[in-house]
């Protein structure tokens, strides 16, 4: 069950994440042909993808992390060479 929680996850991380590139791409396309009053600076394309796109990058890195965490991945243990903790002991009848 949970691995169908985090694709739902992932798949609304995605499409956000689709459709904040796609409205900032259409932002400099129309901006490219709308003229600007005097004094108002314009923000640099670079700049502004950059800052689209590290986010993304950013939650793809932690949504990698968190399925291969999932997975039991040895790799993402804490500490692998501790043993587990025993389970507590059943409580006393009274």
């Amino acid at each position: 069950m949970r691995d169908v929680f985090f694709w739902i996850a992932v798949l609304s991380c995605a499409s956000g994440q689709a459709m904040i590139i796609r409205s900032t791409l259409r932002a400099r396309a129309h901006a490219a042909h709308a003229t600007a009053p005097a004094g108002v600076a314009r923000p640099r394309p670079a700049a502004e993808l950059a800052w689209t796109l590290l986010p993304a990058l950013a939650l793809a890195a932690t949504l990698t992390v968190t399925w291969r965490a999932m997975q039991g991945d040895p790799a993402m243990m804490i500490m692998p060479n501790v043993p587990a903790a025993p389970h507590a002991p059943p409580p006393a009848p009274r």
